[in-house]
């Protein structure tokens, strides 16, 4: 039902598209049916293989408590409106990930501490640092400016689950073709 916003049987599900086409968010988002406009945002089309719906909705609710610099504003919706967004998104988006990789640790438990260090050590040779910050580390500008040039990475699990981050890293504009980061090989 691509033209119909209201849908019977479905009042959050309308409610959510209905919030979403009078906030504009498709004027930064990709999202089903909203495909040709240009955006500044990240493409939505496939956010169900990135996230979770909780996430998401804390998002919507606070972009900045989650990305205190982030360009999305607070558009302080309601629980329930957020709720609604959420709902339309999860129904829009393409719910199929691709075939699952083996990322050389368990999905439960414990990652093994040769790999967190191995990862660290990629981290600081490669240049990630150049652009986001992790943990502690901040990328100082000046002596009164700290700025993140890509997003701070110190909760991206909490964010992403580990398929899409090992996509994102493996190939960014497979996922965003026009994002900034650099296809790092």
């Amino acid at each position: 039902h691509p033209q119909q916003v209201n849908l019977d049987g479905a009042p959050v599900l309308s409610k959510g598209r209905r919030i979403f086409e009078e906030m504009g968010c498709f004027g930064c988002h990709t999202t089903k049916g909203y495909e040709t406009f240009d955006k500044v945002g990240p493409d939505l089309t496939r956010i169900a293989t990135k996230t979770t719906p909780d996430w998401a909705l804390r998002w919507i609710k606070n972009p900045k408590d989650y990305l205190p610099h982030t360009r999305m504003p607070d558009f302080l919706v309601k629980d329930e409106e957020a709720e609604a967004i959420t709902a339309y998104l999860w129904d829009s988006s393409e719910k199929e990930a691709p075939s699952p990789v083996d990322l050389g640790f368990p999905e439960e438990g414990p990652i093994p501490t040769e790999m967190i260090d191995q990862g660290k050590t990629l981290i600081e040779k490669v240049g990630c640092n150049g652009c986001h910050s992790v943990g502690e580390r901040k990328i100082q500008v000046s002596d009164q400016l700290v700025r993140d040039f890509g997003p701070d990475l110190t909760r991206i699990a909490g964010k992403v689950n580990a398929q899409w981050l090992y996509r994102w890293v493996k190939n960014p504009q497979d996922y965003f073709p026009k994002t900034l980061m650099p296809n790092l090989r």
